[in-house]
């Protein structure tokens, strides 16, 4: 059975280090072949000198996607693993890392619950300098069981060769909104394929300097919020979003005091913005 792994990488040399470092060192099962694909989003010779020079236990191969954007380089993965055609695909991010089990967890759970596609936990490594607020913030809850689900984020997933073969590809309308993920395994869903979450195969998501600030926060979840809103406003008034105007206002003094309120704040803010705007803004410009 062949297992291809595929990372998307832009601009962050030493993360891939550390990141092909870790998929070096997980256990494969017997009767299984792994290999790596790094998919450079910057078309860095420093890059591909770091991805040809690794000695690796698996083949290893360097793809360059000139065009920027994630959109376009998940899905410059998606038409090598198509060419390859492996029984299974895992995708993880350049900033994370893979714990040992991390291979032997996700193809015991595809097959135990018969699941098309598997979504892992991640969990949040950061700094001791960034606020414990920030990296509650970025941290998923870890589910408590299996559960289904209608869509899933990308960053640490696996699934069949069966989704290759439905030819889906990342939308790239949504390549400046970010969402493109979400929209992608919500058609899988749609489709018929069996999403599942699981608290194990886990993976460790170092927040990067870019994101470890609450600004950084902010903006990011106003571009959540935009893509999950464009598809539930069918009017343009924006009289229905006041009260949660006045709610966050009364939020803004506390938030100064404590960082979990400016948390919860920010993200109160960030999702009025969200729906202001998906009623402002035509649905094409989030790509639906």
């Amino acid at each position: 059975m062949n297992i291809i792994i595929a990372l998307c990488t832009f601009r962050r040399q030493e993360y891939l280090k550390q990141c092909l470092n870790s998929l070096a060192h997980i256990n494969i099962p017997n009767g299984y072949n792994l290999s790596v694909v790094v998919i450079d989003n910057e078309n860095s010779q420093n890059t591909q000198h770091i991805v040809e020079s690794f000695d690796a236990p698996f083949l290893i191969d360097y793809i360059s996607e000139p065009q920027t954007g994630l959109v376009f380089a998940r899905n410059r993965a998606l038409i090598y693993l198509r060419e390859k055609m492996p029984d299974y695909v895992g995708f993880i991010d350049d900033d994370e890392t893979v714990s040992q089990n991390w291979l032997p967890d996700m193809i015991r759970d595809i097959k135990q619950y018969n699941a098309d596609v598997i979504s892992g936990y991640v969990k949040i490594m950061a700094d001791k300098n960034i606020h414990d607020a920030l990296i509650k913030a970025y941290q998923f809850k870890q589910s408590k069981g299996y559960k289904f689900t209608f869509t899933v984020p990308m960053g640490n997933i696996f699934f069949k060769k069966s989704l290759l073969e439905s030819h889906l590809v990342f939308d790239k309308k949504f390549n400046h909104t970010g969402g493109e993920d979400i929209d992608f395994f919500k058609r899988a869903c749609n489709m018929g394929f069996k999403l599942l979450r699981s608290p194990n195969a886990v993976v460790y998501e170092t927040l990067v300097p870019e994101k470890a600030s609450f600004r950084a926060y902010f903006n990011r979840q106003c571009r959540v919020f935009q893509t999950h809103y464009s598809d539930k406003n069918m009017i343009k008034s924006v009289l229905p979003v006041i009260p949660e105007i006045i709610l966050t206002g009364f939020m803004v003094i506390p938030a100064i005091l404590s960082a979990n309120m400016r948390i919860k704040c920010l993200k109160n803010m960030a999702r009025i913005y969200g729906r202001i705007m998906s009623r402002i803004r035509p649905k094409s410009f989030y790509g639906i």
